[in-house]
């Protein structure tokens, strides 16, 4: 069975986003004025006053109330945050818009942005179960500690932007495997995704991660990036992904049994391995379709016939079927 954990919240990913990072407070009444106490990130000050209309949502007592942690008996430690300390990730908005964004770009809500510290524990929004609500919880971290995971976060952002700057893809290419290894669960993931925005430098380096099987967990992040640097003149990358996973499949498919995706027969770790295969080739096919590189038909067609022919593959995860199909219909 799969091991049960608390789902992330979006603190981190926020950290990479923000422009700014700050401990405020409400003051005695909740309206959306705070004051900054603290600058982690950005030339914000001590002193410096904010209005972040969106915070007076949480006037409510009922809006403030912590929910039990999944799986734990013990009711929290703190019933209801105050914010009388909160730790902000903010973007600097645009000339004549709002001052301030959430730097919760996918959510683009200002409570995904924010953390509560209470007696030196930190809460926030987080959704403990997918498909579920996102609940108010106690983050198991102290203010400390999520300090030091935002620094690092910074740090990865900076270093990557450094490295993309210098214009030197051996350069890139070198400087990307530490920050893979980062104890921010989000860092890699990020890095990975934002080297397809750098172009046709951060070649060598999606390249490099493709290469290396440690970093597996990222390669089909690694897939659609290497897609959006070099575009069609990555489709024989892409075409090769596809017959290494057609190798892959072939060595692997035959042993697996039906229910292996929920851990049926196979040890959870190997569940995880395999998963990441078959999102590493998903990934590979939805690029090609994407860049339309009509040379990986008989790739292609390879791959979907073979996982049609086996009904572990074929009746357990129908999708990649579907997304080979498209590809070869947008080809003809």
């Amino acid at each position: 069975m799969p091991p049960t954990r608390l789902l992330r919240s979006s603190l981190y990913p926020c950290a990479w986003d923000a422009t700014h990072v700050v401990v405020v407070t409400e003051g005695a009444k909740i309206d959306g004025a705070v004051e900054v106490l603290e600058s982690w990130k950005g030339d914000l000050r001590p002193g410096d006053r904010l209005t972040v209309p969106e915070l007076a949502a949480f006037a409510p007592e009922k809006a403030r109330v912590v929910a039990k942690r999944l799986f734990e008996d013990a009711a929290p430690k703190t019933a209801v945050v105050t914010g009388s300390r909160m730790v902000h990730f903010l973007i600097r908005g645009p000339a004549g818009g709002p001052v301030w964004l959430p730097a919760a770009l996918m959510w683009k809500e200002m409570w995904v942005s924010v953390a509560w510290v209470e007696a030196g524990r930190v809460y926030a929004f987080t959704q403990q179960v997918n498909p579920g609500p996102s609940e108010l919880i106690d983050q198991n971290q102290n203010e400390c500690g999520l300090k030091c995971l935002a620094d690092d976060t910074v740090a990865a952002h900076a270093t990557l932007a450094a490295a993309v700057r210098r214009g030197d893809p051996a350069w890139l290419a070198a400087a990307i495997p530490p920050l893979l290894r980062s104890e921010v669960d989000s860092v890699p993931n990020r890095v990975v995704w934002d080297l397809g925005d750098a172009g046709p430098v951060a070649l060598p380096a999606l390249r490099g991660i493709l290469r290396d099987g440690a970093f597996l967990e990222h390669h089909d992040v690694a897939v659609r990036s290497l897609g959006k640097a070099g575009g069609a003149a990555v489709g024989p990358d892409l075409t090769g992904v596809v017959r290494e996973e057609l190798a892959f499949w072939k060595a692997t498919g035959p042993g697996l049994k039906r229910g292996w995706w929920g851990g049926t027969g196979v040890e959870w770790k190997e569940v995880e391995r395999v998963r990441n295969h078959y999102s590493r080739v998903h990934a590979a096919v939805v690029t090609l379709r994407t860049i339309r590189y009509a040379r990986c038909r008989e790739d292609v067609t390879a791959l979907r016939d073979f996982w049609q022919s086996l009904p572990q593959l074929s009746g357990e995860v129908v999708q990649l079927t579907q997304v080979c199909d498209k590809l070869l219909d947008a080809l003809r």
